[in-house]
């Protein structure tokens, strides 16, 4: 469960910026996930 530790990272960057962010930054994160998991 490696991914897991960045994307909880980016949660909480983004909940430090603004909890609207997190919506933005959310497709990103599952666009990385997706480049990282292999799915």
């Amino acid at each position: 469960m490696v991914w897991q530790f960045p994307m909880a990272l980016m949660v909480q960057i983004a909940r430090l910026l603004n909890l609207e962010s997190l919506w933005y930054s959310f497709p990103m994160v599952l666009i990385l996930a997706m480049g990282i998991l292999p799915i």
